[in-house]
Protein backbone atom coordinates (compact mmCIF):
# COMPACT_ATOMS: atom_id res chain seq x y z
CA UNK A 1 0.00 0.00 0.00
CA UNK A 2 1.58 3.26 -1.13
CA UNK A 3 1.13 6.30 1.07
CA UNK A 4 -1.16 8.82 -0.58
CA UNK A 5 -0.90 12.48 0.24
CA UNK A 6 -3.25 13.84 2.85
CA UNK A 7 -4.81 16.96 1.38
CA UNK A 8 -6.85 19.81 2.81
CA UNK A 9 -9.93 18.33 1.16
CA UNK A 10 -9.25 14.96 2.79
CA UNK A 11 -8.82 16.53 6.21
CA UNK A 12 -11.98 18.60 5.91
CA UNK A 13 -13.94 15.49 4.84
CA UNK A 14 -12.97 13.94 8.19
CA UNK A 15 -14.68 16.83 10.02
CA UNK A 16 -11.87 18.10 12.24
CA UNK A 17 -12.70 20.24 15.23
CA UNK A 18 -11.81 23.93 14.99
CA UNK A 19 -12.46 24.00 11.22
CA UNK A 20 -14.71 27.06 10.99
CA UNK A 21 -13.41 30.27 9.42
CA UNK A 22 -10.72 31.85 11.56
CA UNK A 23 -10.13 28.73 13.68
CA UNK A 24 -6.84 26.82 13.79
CA UNK A 25 -7.94 24.12 11.33
CA UNK A 26 -10.02 26.17 8.91
CA UNK A 27 -9.32 25.66 5.22
CA UNK A 28 -6.99 28.66 4.96
CA UNK A 29 -4.90 27.56 7.96
CA UNK A 30 -4.74 23.96 6.71
CA UNK A 31 -3.48 25.18 3.33
CA UNK A 32 -0.69 27.10 5.10
CA UNK A 33 0.28 23.96 7.01
CA UNK A 34 0.11 21.32 4.29
CA UNK A 35 -0.05 23.14 0.97
CA UNK A 36 -0.97 20.67 -1.77
CA UNK A 37 -0.76 17.80 0.69
CA UNK A 38 1.70 15.79 2.74
CA UNK A 39 2.39 12.09 3.07
CA UNK A 40 1.36 10.48 6.36
CA UNK A 41 5.03 10.31 7.43
CA UNK A 42 5.38 14.02 6.73
CA UNK A 43 2.25 14.70 8.78
CA UNK A 44 3.71 12.64 11.65
CA UNK A 45 6.71 15.02 11.71
CA UNK A 46 4.77 18.30 11.68
CA UNK A 47 6.06 19.64 15.00
CA UNK A 48 3.84 22.72 14.72
CA UNK A 49 0.76 20.48 15.05
CA UNK A 50 -0.04 19.05 18.52
CA UNK A 51 0.68 15.33 18.97
CA UNK A 52 -2.95 14.41 19.61
CA UNK A 53 -4.01 16.14 16.38
CA UNK A 54 -1.38 14.30 14.33
CA UNK A 55 -2.52 11.03 15.88
CA UNK A 56 -6.13 11.92 15.03
CA UNK A 57 -5.16 12.39 11.38
CA UNK A 58 -3.05 9.24 11.10
CA UNK A 59 -5.07 6.74 13.10
CA UNK A 60 -7.52 5.77 10.38
CA UNK A 61 -7.91 2.90 7.93
CA UNK A 62 -7.66 5.37 5.03
CA UNK A 63 -4.11 6.16 6.14
CA UNK A 64 -2.80 2.94 7.70
CA UNK A 65 -5.02 0.33 6.06
CA UNK A 66 -7.36 -1.92 8.05
CA UNK A 67 -4.74 -4.49 9.08
CA UNK A 68 -2.13 -1.95 10.13
CA UNK A 69 -4.70 0.05 12.10
CA UNK A 70 -5.67 -3.09 13.99
CA UNK A 71 -2.00 -3.88 14.64
CA UNK A 72 -1.31 -0.37 15.95
CA UNK A 73 -4.30 -0.52 18.30
CA UNK A 74 -3.32 -4.00 19.49
CA UNK A 75 0.25 -2.91 20.20
CA UNK A 76 -0.91 0.07 22.23
CA UNK A 77 -3.48 -2.02 24.11
CA UNK A 78 -1.11 -4.91 24.84
CA UNK A 79 1.43 -2.54 26.39
CA UNK A 80 -1.12 -1.21 28.87
CA UNK A 81 -2.72 -4.58 29.62
CA UNK A 82 0.68 -6.13 30.34
CA UNK A 83 1.80 -3.16 32.41
CA UNK A 84 -1.33 -2.69 34.51
CA UNK A 85 -3.49 -5.80 34.49
CA UNK A 86 -1.29 -8.89 34.75
CA UNK A 87 -0.34 -8.32 38.39
CA UNK A 88 -3.01 -5.90 39.57
CA UNK A 89 -4.24 -8.12 42.42
CA UNK A 90 -7.75 -8.58 41.01
CA UNK A 91 -8.14 -12.26 40.06
CA UNK A 92 -10.81 -11.69 37.37
CA UNK A 93 -8.77 -8.96 35.71
CA UNK A 94 -5.49 -10.92 35.88
CA UNK A 95 -7.22 -13.95 34.32
CA UNK A 96 -8.66 -11.78 31.56
CA UNK A 97 -5.26 -10.11 30.94
CA UNK A 98 -3.54 -13.48 30.52
CA UNK A 99 -6.24 -14.52 28.06
CA UNK A 100 -6.08 -11.22 26.21
CA UNK A 101 -2.30 -11.31 25.84
CA UNK A 102 -2.41 -15.01 24.95
CA UNK A 103 -4.90 -14.32 22.17
CA UNK A 104 -7.65 -16.41 23.76
CA UNK A 105 -10.30 -13.72 24.15
CA UNK A 106 -9.64 -10.33 22.67
CA UNK A 107 -13.27 -9.31 22.47
CA UNK A 108 -14.62 -5.96 23.50
CA UNK A 109 -17.15 -7.66 25.81
CA UNK A 110 -14.43 -9.49 27.75
CA UNK A 111 -12.38 -6.30 28.10
CA UNK A 112 -15.39 -4.27 29.31
CA UNK A 113 -16.16 -7.00 31.85
CA UNK A 114 -12.58 -6.80 33.14
CA UNK A 115 -12.83 -3.01 33.31
CA UNK A 116 -16.05 -3.24 35.35
CA UNK A 117 -14.38 -5.70 37.74
CA UNK A 118 -11.40 -3.38 38.13
CA UNK A 119 -13.59 -0.30 38.76
CA UNK A 120 -15.58 -2.28 41.33
CA UNK A 121 -12.37 -3.31 43.08
CA UNK A 122 -11.16 0.29 43.01
CA UNK A 123 -14.37 1.51 44.63
CA UNK A 124 -14.12 -1.00 47.45
CA UNK A 125 -10.36 -0.71 48.04
CA UNK A 126 -9.46 0.69 51.43
CA UNK A 127 -5.85 1.68 50.77
CA UNK A 128 -4.38 3.98 48.17
CA UNK A 129 -2.04 1.44 46.55
CA UNK A 130 -4.79 -1.14 45.95
CA UNK A 131 -7.17 1.53 44.68
CA UNK A 132 -4.53 2.94 42.32
CA UNK A 133 -3.63 -0.49 40.95
CA UNK A 134 -7.30 -1.26 40.35
CA UNK A 135 -7.86 2.10 38.65
CA UNK A 136 -4.85 1.60 36.37
CA UNK A 137 -6.14 -1.87 35.49
CA UNK A 138 -9.58 -0.42 34.75
CA UNK A 139 -8.18 2.24 32.41
CA UNK A 140 -6.10 -0.39 30.60
CA UNK A 141 -9.03 -2.77 30.23
CA UNK A 142 -11.17 0.09 28.91
CA UNK A 143 -8.47 0.88 26.38
CA UNK A 144 -8.43 -2.75 25.28
CA UNK A 145 -12.23 -2.73 24.96
CA UNK A 146 -12.13 0.35 22.73
CA UNK A 147 -9.32 -1.23 20.72
CA UNK A 148 -11.19 -4.49 20.26
CA UNK A 149 -14.22 -2.53 19.13
CA UNK A 150 -12.04 -0.58 16.63
CA UNK A 151 -13.02 2.79 17.99
CA UNK A 152 -9.53 4.05 17.27
CA UNK A 153 -9.78 7.61 18.55
CA UNK A 154 -11.52 6.56 21.76
CA UNK A 155 -8.87 3.91 22.27
CA UNK A 156 -5.88 6.22 22.05
CA UNK A 157 -7.62 8.90 24.09
CA UNK A 158 -8.31 6.33 26.80
CA UNK A 159 -4.67 5.24 26.79
CA UNK A 160 -3.45 8.83 26.93
CA UNK A 161 -5.83 9.62 29.78
CA UNK A 162 -4.64 6.50 31.61
CA UNK A 163 -1.05 7.66 31.19
CA UNK A 164 -1.90 11.08 32.62
CA UNK A 165 -3.75 9.44 35.49
CA UNK A 166 -0.90 6.99 36.15
CA UNK A 167 1.60 9.80 36.35
CA UNK A 168 3.39 8.72 33.18
CA UNK A 169 2.30 11.86 31.36
CA UNK A 170 -0.10 12.28 28.50
CA UNK A 171 2.55 13.79 26.22
CA UNK A 172 4.92 10.88 26.81
CA UNK A 173 2.14 8.41 25.98
CA UNK A 174 1.17 10.34 22.85
CA UNK A 175 4.83 10.29 21.72
CA UNK A 176 4.90 6.53 22.28
CA UNK A 177 1.71 6.10 20.26
CA UNK A 178 3.01 8.28 17.42
CA UNK A 179 6.20 6.20 17.39
CA UNK A 180 4.13 3.04 16.90
CA UNK A 181 2.12 4.67 14.12
CA UNK A 182 5.35 5.80 12.39
CA UNK A 183 6.74 2.27 12.55
CA UNK A 184 3.73 1.03 10.57
CA UNK A 185 3.81 3.98 8.18
CA UNK A 186 7.45 3.16 7.32
CA UNK A 187 6.37 -0.38 6.43
CA UNK A 188 3.80 1.00 4.01
CA UNK A 189 6.16 3.37 2.24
Amino acid sequence: MKQNKITVETLLSWNPCCSFDGEKYCEAELRKKIGDGKTPLEVSRMWSVPLKDRIWVLLRPEVLGEDNLKSVLDEIADYHVERSCLDCGIPEVEKWAKGWLGGEDRTSDAAWSAARSAWSAAESATDYAARSAAEYAAWSAEYAAWSAGWSAWSAVESAAEYARFAGVGRRKEEKRQLGIIRKYLRRID
